[in-house]
């Protein structure tokens, strides 16, 4: 019976795809991890009409119901879901479907998959690219640094210290996500060396200062 159930998910459910999308993490790549070390999310696109989200999350890749493994279900209505106590190093596959308001489910996605590797710990920012040559500058920021912290107000100086008045504020997506990627559109600016500097805060709190160097060609 339990190879009969496999057979049904594997060749039936899964391969039939809906057009619901996977957002993240990239197909076969790093996890994107969560608050806690064994924390990983999955981030599929919204549907319209849909009033919950369904996922299976299973390291067995052969199977989504009743076999061996580590398997976890869940029925959500955020377009995400965290699940924590994943073994480190470990493949995990996983697929979601819609749950409309009149009863109605979608068929279940084709299968995405990701690692739990969980990174060490990062800067606050990162940006890239540096040297800047063309288009929006990429922000990286790990709020694993400490979980206070809501958003960042970064401006840009000159060598001098001196404010330029281009500043940008990032927040955070979810109080729950660690790592984060932003694009700032920078306006046009003399090629050579800046300062790049950023403050965490949350409401009323503010951190220390912190700096980096920008150089645009």
């Amino acid at each position: 019976m339990r190879s009969l159930v496999c057979l049904v998910w594997l060749i039936g459910l899964p391969l039939l795809g809906s057009a619901q999308v996977h957002l993240a993490p990239p197909q076969r790549g790093p996890g994107l991890p969560g608050p806690e070390a064994g924390s990983f999310l999955i981030v599929w696109g919204a549907e319209p009409g849909a009033v919950a989200y369904e996922y299976v999350m299973s390291d067995n890749p052969q199977c989504f119901a009743g076999c061996t493994g580590d398997t976890r279900q869940q029925i959500v209505r955020d377009t995400f879901a965290i699940e924590y106590g994943l073994r480190e190093g470990r493949n995990y596959y996983w697929i979601t479907r819609i749950h409309y308001a009149d009863g109605v489910q979608s068929p279940w996605t084709l299968i995405s998959a990701f690692r739990a590797e969980t990174p060490a710990a990062l800067p606050l920012l990162r940006v890239g690219p540096n040297p800047l040559y063309e288009g929006p500058l990429q922000l990286h920021i790990d709020w694993a640094s400490d979980r206070r912290w809501t958003r960042l107000e970064l401006a840009l100086l000159d060598l001098q210290g001196r404010p330029l008045g281009i500043t940008h504020s990032p927040r955070r997506q979810h109080p729950l996500w660690r790592l984060q990627e932003a694009r700032w559109t920078l306006p046009p600016l003399p090629p050579g060396s800046y300062v790049l500097q950023y403050r965490p805060q949350s409401g009323g709190e503010t951190g220390r200062p912190q700096s980096l160097r920008l150089v645009v060609r």
